[in-house]
């Protein structure tokens, strides 16, 4: 069913020989496992579902992408993870998001106080959202350090010092003293990941953290993101629309739509043998500039209501494959071939 022929990147590449060399080595244990989770928002007409059926992991080391549509339910994902849904209107309904062991949905709030920032910590898309006008970067950073860690003032200091050098900001022992005002964008957006990382977190989650920067500077923010990975064998979630940023950064790939997962596997497999007609869409509307381009393809129609869904799969009012099994039924997320799975009952199952 592949509908496209997308050209592999180094990147891909890259990753796909990483995939065969880690077949051989011990499975780990996963940082974060999420189990069927379903997650709802409460609106003026009823609850709505956004997150239905969701179910991953996270490994030390490894960049999960989860990608789709505005209002396909990454974010919420996301905030779901972190406990952190806008109340009292979100609500997780059911599943288990287990973090080195733990079930963060037993937790209370106070014990969910504990656990951000200190084993699991989040990198928004707008940095200044993220941070305090009023107070320094310093300031800041070291309060985030001093709520999860015992150390005195001129250590703390050190630490924040230490830690912007980290995520390249140039002459820190200044810098520390400055407010957010006073640095671009991708400045900013260095300390709130200083700030994420203040604590040494096993799990890292970045939710479109490259929206608001220009080309060169997501480039970089990028780099930065993969060496800190790499150097403290983190796991790393990030959340784009990018399929660019995704084939750069990913090991594995989950594709969202309407608030389910539609395909998920490893990155090279998901590139180069999609399976699932909205997959396809997607990569068959990048620009290739090594071929005769022409008009990009695109995806008719848009996102369905989720307070009122299609029958069977969501996705089949889009879809230009579609047929009556498609309208009556939702089809499973089934194994295509070894980890890479598809929710559309034309993929060919393994």
């Amino acid at each position: 069913m592949n509908m496209v022929d997308p050209k592999p990147t180094a990147a891909i590449m890259a990753a796909e020989s990483a995939a065969m060399a880690s077949e051989a080595a011990p499975a780990e244990e996963p940082l974060l496992r999420v189990n069927r989770l379903r997650t709802s928002i409460a609106t003026e007409r009823g609850r709505m579902t956004v997150v239905n059926d969701v179910s991953f992991e996270v490994r030390a080391g490894r960049t999960l992408c989860i990608v789709g549509e505005s209002g396909c339910g990454k974010s919420i994902t996301s905030l779901s993870v972190m406990r952190l849904l806008p109340k009292p209107q979100g609500r997780i309904d059911a599943g288990n998001i287990t973090l080195l062991g733990r079930d963060l949905t037993t937790l209370t709030e106070h014990q969910m106080h504990a656990v951000r920032g200190h084993e699991v910590s989040i990198v928004f898309q707008e940095p200044m959202t993220a941070l305090n006008p009023v107070y320094t970067i310093g300031d800041q950073i070291t309060e985030a350090l001093l709520a999860h860690e015992r150390c005195g003032r001129h250590e703390a200091r050190s630490r924040v010092i230490a830690a912007l050098r980290e995520v390249g900001i140039p002459d820190p022992e200044r810098r520390i003293d400055t407010f957010p005002h006073e640095l671009s964008g991708g400045m900013r957006q260095r300390v709130v990941i200083a700030m994420a990382l203040i604590c040494r977190p096993k799990l890292l989650i970045a939710d479109e953290p490259t929206t608001a920067l220009d080309v060169t500077v997501q480039a970089q923010i990028l780099e930065l993101f993969r060496q800190l990975r790499d150097s403290h064998r983190m796991g790393l979630m990030l959340i784009t629309h990018d399929l660019g940023v995704v084939a750069e950064m990913a090991d594995d790939v989950m594709v969202m739509y309407a608030g389910r997962v539609v395909e998920s596997g490893p990155v090279a497999s998901i590139f180069n043998n999609p399976q699932h007609p909205y997959t396809i869409g997607l990569l068959g509307s990048l620009p290739k500039i090594t071929e005769r381009q022409g008009r990009l393809s695109i995806i008719p129609g848009t996102v369905p209501n989720l307070m009122a869904p299609p029958s069977g799969c969501c996705f089949h009012p889009r879809c230009p494959l579609s047929t009556e099994r498609c309208v009556a039924d939702a089809p499973p997320l089934a194994v295509v071939r070894g980890p890479h799975r598809s929710a559309c009952w034309l993929a060919p199952l393994d």
